[in-house]
């Protein structure tokens, strides 16, 4: 970034001693994870002030043209440049201005405009759009309102400021959303490029990702939820119970030994490498879903505490830390120990095409190779394009019911239907047509019973 301790310290509102000692290794074990949300929330800032730079000189072109600035001036003579930052993250060089972590504008000092032509609103926000306007470095103060927001509590005397504070709220909300998206994109790109070696000793890595990826549940994934969580009769998935189970923390040896609920502990807090014997195993302790009995203040508390989450999964996605806790909840309850539990619930999201890079990246287990849906380079494909031609020209005979039924099929799974089939039927040659309904019928309960198995209807 080109910036002393003394202006780092200022941005992120610390001691500068402080700011000093975090760039030690002695001291980096002991970030918050809230002050490592607000470096990244720096970065994220800096990243959009070199997004910007195109449009900026656009905007610096025609501020000239306009007489409102001196002429001849640059984006770096006017922000300065630090000599030490890659040209490949910051083509212009430019260092970025102060304000625009302290106040999210972006300012020029007065000396650069022509003589009673001021414009503080030059680079104003407003002129980008919303993904490319700066965020508001949270703070532990602000994360706690966000947090209390989100259980319905706004702060107010009036109902005037009780919607103001909800805007303001919603808006930082909404800034805080944009930062862990970026985070989840910086880790994507540091999990790419790095080795083993770096990464098996990085467990922030592995904690931010699981706490602010955000993942789709496919449908066979909620199969296998419903399946497993489901009580007889039941045909819905109820979020909410399935939070309220997770809440138990039964999952956690010693609960009362972790202090702060909505965060990730890891197993291990000797902090040895990932290894193959030493898997990364963790806890999320969730807010306590029992000790006031089933009280209706209780049931609105959680309600609205599990309100976000519960909203996302109805609409198809879910935060990985859940999912993952859901399922991992799952295998503990089949007396898996910890390490079998966490082992069978990353490889079962990897068969719900869910993927944890770290995972893959550490070779911490095999897992499976999955089967794409369609392989478009191969044979049968070309045969499923042939025959999907024919059916959607032909009328078939509603009273050939067999054909009907392997044309729904066909259309249904295309070339998975080959795999399921992929069976040696040569034998029922050498039997009598009489005994087709009898194969018929053993074949229907066997895929009925393996349909129970799986599946809730």
């Amino acid at each position: 970034m080109g910036y002393t301790h003394e202006e780092f310290a200022e941005i992120l509102n610390i001691e500068q001693s402080a700011s000093y000692y975090m760039c030690k290794n002695i001291r980096m074990n002991s970030i918050t994870p809230e002050k490592l949300l607000a470096i990244f929330a720096v970065d994220y800032n800096t990243h959009l002030f070199i997004r910007k730079r195109n449009a900026m000189e656009r905007l610096l072109d025609k501020a000239i043209e306009d007489g409102k600035i001196q002429p001849k001036m640059t984006l770096r003579k006017i922000f300065g440049n630090k000599a030490k930052i890659v040209e490949g993250k910051n083509p212009s060089l430019c260092k970025p201005p102060i304000e625009i972590f302290t106040e999210q504008k972006c300012l020029i000092d007065r000396k650069f405009f022509v003589p009673n032509r001021y414009d503080a609103k030059i680079f104003d926000d407003e002129l980008f759009p919303e993904e490319a306007r700066y965020v508001k470095i949270p703070t532990p103060s602000l994360l706690d309102e966000l947090h209390k927001f989100s259980m319905g509590i706004i702060p107010g005397k009036s109902e005037k400021e009780k919607e103001t504070e909800r805007e303001r709220l919603e808006k930082s909300n909404q800034e805080l959303e944009r930062i862990q998206q970026h985070i989840i994109a910086r880790i994507e790109k540091i999990i790419s490029i790095q080795n083993q070696n770096y990464l098996k000793q990085e467990y922030w890595l592995f904690a931010l990702y699981f706490l602010y990826k955000e993942v789709e549940i496919y449908n066979p994934c909620y199969e296998f939820i419903k399946k497993c969580y489901l009580q007889n009769g039941q045909k819905k998935i109820e979020w909410l119970p399935i939070f309220k189970i997770l809440g138990r923390n039964e999952h956690i040896n010693n609960p009362f030994d972790y202090e702060s609920e909505d965060c990730l502990y890891f197993r291990d807090n000797k902090e040895k490498e990932t290894t193959k014997d030493n898997l990364p195993v963790f806890y999320y302790k969730y807010k306590t879903s029992y000790k006031d009995g089933n009280s209706k203040s209780l049931k609105k508390y959680f309600d609205n505490y599990y309100d976000e989450e519960i909203c996302n999964a109805c609409g198809g996605k879910i935060k990985l830390v859940h999912l993952f806790s859901i399922v991992n909840q799952y295998y503990l309850n089949t007396e898996k120990t910890e390490d079998e539990a966490f082992k069978a619930t990353c490889i079962k999201l990897h068969q719900e095409k869910i993927e944890i890079p770290l995972i893959s990246k550490l070779e911490l287990f095999t897992l499976p190779k999955m089967k794409s849906d369609m392989d478009l380079t191969s044979d049968a494909f070309k045969f499923y394009q042939y025959v999907d031609r024919y059916f959607k020209r032909k009328t078939i005979n509603e009273n050939e019911t067999e054909f009907i039924k392997f044309r729904d099929n066909f259309m249904t799974l295309g070339t998975r239907l080959f795999d399921v089939i992929a069976v040696d039927f040569e034998f029922i040659k050498k039997l009598s047509a009489n005994y087709d309904a009898d194969l018929n019928e053993i074949l229907k309960n066997a895929t009925q019973k393996y349909k129970e198995d799986k599946l809730i209807e």
